[in-house]
């Protein structure tokens, strides 16, 4: 802690802190000691005016040494009644982490944002109608949170904050078109909740090219996004929802192809473009509810089905016919169409569960395609492991779509022994992407799926797996595996072996097992390029009592899940809120210098 001269602190004023003066003095020895001052919910109407003195030397008490003090790096005064900060917080100059959150500020002070350090500043739920163009100094800014004020534009000072990678700006007043962030690192934005008639300039845009991965527009008034929204090759989530979009907005996405998640509901999208969906390899969920789409295109379904979507949700439009095409698309799991004005399909396959309606869907296919896509395997394939003859002596071979890029192994009570000869047939002929084998009985990947080297997705779920069985390691000469599902089996712990995908898995799936701890390896460098770079992890439903706070690296993340779990020091409220909400949660548990 670098001396400084002494100063004698003003008396203790009118903002009361709860515990009295004593507990102030208290509070600020414990701040010269850990350089944290922790003022959260203490009923303040001013920030005490000995914490600007904090790093004065000459204010220690007798058993302080000053050479032992560390200089103040977070600032946290949350949760109080305080409308102005004086200029003397120009005083910590080693300040990195300020939180101001849910106070009554009308205004920031320039000096605050001369403080050459800071990283993350959040001045969250205040009553700010500008902030001061002096921001645009704040060269180390990292994090900038202004969610809930009355701000009506952001300054165009924001252009020099290069640094800037996460922006929440949500719940605000903003109509002015955002200006142009400098930042080349963005990579989550949220203006959703304002009145923002365009997001911002086309060059504007075209900076987050190499960087963007979260953004959230919803509830705006936009009727288009920037020409340049193409260019974004790194967006894996956008949620546009409640604006004025047309089509238009499902051709522009359709270039970038590592969108994950797409929410465009309360729109004006009249139709959906089949061909350019199919572009989209990576979409596992697109929510179009509560447009003004009349028909689905008989392509959609093709289109669909190249993509392994999982959720897709057409409810409360004007479809008056469900392409039959659409029964093919297996990866499906739900398929919402309520409140739409559909004929010939009676309101208990509507209501009912997604596998019945495809299966209708694929009844009303012509012959030759409902015998190509047919649910799973014939029951000749069924017989080939009974030793690959039928009842009469006869050699089979499976029945499916050569088209397809997914074999359906599921449900066939097959071991470990049985299944070197099923996939060794198949991968004479097959380009398989996704192999399921869930609800089986094996307790190991099948070494035969190391043949199918396009391999991106395997489904294992429901099977009584044994995570320290060496089998495991023939996951690491499949080199395209992204995504791999382990639900439902019995892990008590992470195979070892997934280490060796952190290059190349996105979603990994442990929900529903007895797991007690996220491996150290799995957490290990992340937001690093030695790290993983998961999109989804699940693990609701396990044993865990506590998460790795390193987690919060992992800023790829865009579904974590940890429901159901007996988790101590996490409150269930963060938990509801969704994943933003824990992962910075879980940042703000780790240990300052780590």
């Amino acid at each position: 802690m670098a001396r400084q001269p002494h100063r004698t602190p003003p008396p203790f004023g009118t903002g009361e802190l709860l515990g009295g003066k004593k507990n102030l003095r208290q509070l600020l020895k414990k701040a010269r000691q850990s350089g944290i001052v922790q003022l959260d919910d203490q009923r303040l109407d001013r920030i005490p005016e000995e914490v600007y003195c904090l790093q004065d030397a000459g204010n220690l008490d007798e058993d302080e040494k000053w050479w032992e003090l560390r200089d103040t790096h977070t600032l946290t005064i949350a949760g109080n009644d305080i409308a102005f900060v004086l200029p003397d917080i120009g005083a910590l100059t080693s300040l990195i982490n300020v939180n101001l959150s849910r106070n009554r500020l009308i205004a920031l002070p320039d000096e605050l944002c001369r403080l050459p350090h800071v990283k993350v500043l959040n001045v969250s739920h205040n009553q700010l109608e500008d902030l001061p163009e002096s921001i645009g100094l704040m060269a180390s800014l990292v994090q900038l949170n202004v969610e809930g004020n009355r701000l009506r534009r952001l300054p165009d000072s924001l252009s020099s904050c290069y640094d800037l990678a996460e922006l929440y700006c949500q719940n605000n007043n903003l109509s002015v078109a955002l200006p142009l962030i400098g930042s080349r690192h963005l990579r989550i934005l949220n203006a959703s909740h304002n009145n923002l008639t365009r997001l911002a300039d086309d060059e504007a845009v075209a900076l987050w090219s190499s960087s963007m991965f979260d953004l959230d527009v919803s509830k705006n008034l936009l009727t288009e996004l920037p020409q340049t929204m193409f260019m974004l090759e790194k967006l894996i989530r956008i949620d546009a929802s409640h604006n004025k979009l047309s089509e238009e907005v499902l051709l522009q996405l359709a270039s970038c192809t590592r969108l994950t998640e797409v929410f465009l509901a309360h729109n004006c999208i009249k139709t959906l473009p089949g061909p350019s969906l199919g572009g989209m390899k990576a979409l596992r969920v697109l929510n179009v509810s509560n447009n003004k789409i009349v028909s689905i295109p008989d392509e959609l379904g093709g289109a669909f089905d190249s993509v392994n979507i999982v959720v897709l949700d057409l409810s409360n439009n004007d479809i008056v016919t469900l392409p039959h095409t659409l029964g093919r698309v297996e990866s499906l799991r739900t398929l919402s169409v309520e409140g739409n004005p559909l004929r010939h399909i009676r309101r208990t396959l509507l209501s009912g569960p997604t596998s019945e309606l495809l299966a209708y869907l694929r009844t009303r296919l012509p012959d030759n395609d409902a015998s190509n896509s047919r649910e799973g395997l014939t029951e000749e394939a069924h017989n080939i492991y009974n030793g690959g003859h039928t009842s009469d002596g006869g050699q089979h071979s499976f029945t499916r779509n050569e088209r397809r890029s997914r074999l359906d192994l599921s449900n066939l009570g097959m071991q470990d022994s049985d299944t070197e000869g099923p996939l060794q047939m198949e991968a004479s002929t097959s380009l398989a992407q996704e192999i399921d084998l869930a609800r089986n009985h094996l307790s190991v990947p099948p070494r035969g799926i190391r043949r199918f080297t396009d391999l991106q997705v395997i489904s294992m779920d429901a099977n009584p797996l044994s995570p320290s069985h060496p089998g495991w390691a023939v996951l690491q000469m499949l080199p395209h595996l992204a995504e791999l599902s382990l639900c439902q089996a019995g892990l008590i712990e992470v195979p070892r072996a997934i280490e060796e995908l952190r290059r190349t898995l996105r979603i990994l799936r442990l929900s529903s097992n007895k797991i007690t701890q996220i491996p150290e390896w799995l957490v290990k460098n992340s937001g690093t390029e030695l790290g993983f770079h998961l999109t989804q992890l699940t693990l609701d439903n396990n044993d865990l009592s506590h998460i790795d706070p390193e987690l919060g690296r992992m800023e790829t993340l865009t579904v974590l899940t940890v429901a159901g779990n007996p988790l101590r020091f996490i409150r269930q409220t963060i938990v509801q809120q969704g994943t933003q909400a824990l992962l910075g949660w879980l940042r703000g548990r780790i240990p300052d210098g780590m």
